[in-house]
């Protein structure tokens, strides 16, 4: 980390600095409106052990808040971001102004399929064709990315179920030296930088000869990959229960944390590019956060799959196998249907 640090700060004079815009008291409020409406959700983080009437009554408190200022701000400052032209959209499509009409009128550069649509045809005409085109987009991504969350939920086994079960295994290393059950994740980090140049070249093969890696192909294969992984520690765990506490070697979780590793880069690194390259300009920054929105609500769904805490771990790892197989195959048929758009900025 210090050297990480170093790196950073020696490179310090290389970097495009880009004032806040706007700052003051308008970005103050944007600060404040987004993290408000993130705590709609995030909130969860906190009172997953509370009643579901105190959730539901959190989650509309924050709304209601977030709503409000941003109200506030756009009465001071009217812009065309991503939430004003969602909510304006909304707002039409629910009232009598949100029909496109025969008698509505575009300018040349807004006659499109989406100037005529139902939901998003006002906000043409307010907005313009480049601005709506924003959170369509955002929207689009969002409809492949939300799927992305459970692979995060069961991802982060790694650091606590796959403890679980190291504990039970034979943790000598040589002599009568030991690892700690928590250490063998440690491979986690260190086969991701290994594995990253490694899957790059396999693309390049792949792509050479006739085998396209798209983005969402990656990560659809990636998700059934981090299935795979959980079948693999299914077995082990059998293995344990009919061997004995302690006998089977803690080496073997080193090919559960190969697979979970290699769906991580087909997943994760492919997510982040395919975030970039499909969102315009101005939403680059908005799609990203919804990108880590999805990791944030893999850790809330976690809450919600501890109700199988209880099985014994075997039974815990074949269920979470077929979560996760599941989501793979719906992730794939949704991948079929989604229609790129590259909007890679150079």
């Amino acid at each position: 980390m210090f050297m990480a640090t170093m790196i950073f700060w020696i490179g310090r004079r290389e970097f495009v600095h880009i004032p806040p815009k706007p700052g003051g008291k308008i970005g103050l409020l944007d600060t404040l409106s987004s993290a408000s409406l993130f705590l709609a959700v995030g909130h969860l983080f906190f009172t997953s052990h509370y009643d579901v009437w105190v959730k539901l009554a959190a989650s509309i408190f924050f709304l209601a808040l977030g709503l409000l200022l941003f109200s506030v701000r756009q009465r001071l400052a009217p812009d065309d971001g991503f939430l004003a032209i969602s909510l304006y959209a909304l707002k039409s499509f629910f009232s009598r102004a949100g029909n496109v009409t025969a008698g509505d009128t575009f300018s040349d550069s807004q006659q499109s399929a989406l100037a005529s649509s139902r939901f998003w045809g006002k906000a043409v005409q307010r907005f313009g064709q480049e601005a709506t085109e924003g959170p369509v987009a955002v929207f689009k991504i969002i409809s492949v990315f939300f799927l992305v969350s459970v692979f995060w939920a069961l991802f982060d086994q790694h650091a606590s179920s796959w403890i679980r079960q190291a504990e039970m295994m034979n943790l000598r290393l040589w002599g009568e030296q030991k690892v700690l059950s928590n250490q063998i994740q440690s491979l986690n980090p260190l086969l991701v930088m290994i594995l990253i140049p490694v899957m790059n070249i396999f693309y390049s093969f792949l792509d050479n000869n006739g085998i396209k890696t798209t983005p969402l192909r990656r990560i659809t294969v990636g998700m059934f990959i981090a299935s795979l992984s959980f079948v693999v520690v299914a077995l082990l765990q059998n293995w344990i229960d009919a061997e004995g506490k302690g006998k089977v070697w803690f080496a073997w979780q080193f090919f559960p944390f190969l697979l979970i590793t290699v769906a991580e880069v087909m997943v994760s690194i492919t997510g982040l590019e395919f975030a970039y390259t499909q969102a315009p300009r101005r939403m680059k920054s908005t799609i990203m956060s919804f990108w880590n929105l999805t990791v944030a609500l893999g850790n809330v769904l976690i809450a919600f799959l501890a109700s199988f805490q209880g099985l014994p771990l075997a039974d815990f790892f074949w269920v979470f196998a077929g979560l996760m197989a599941g989501a793979g195959l719906i992730f794939g048929i949704r991948s079929y249907f989604y229609v790129p758009k590259d909007y890679t900025q150079l």
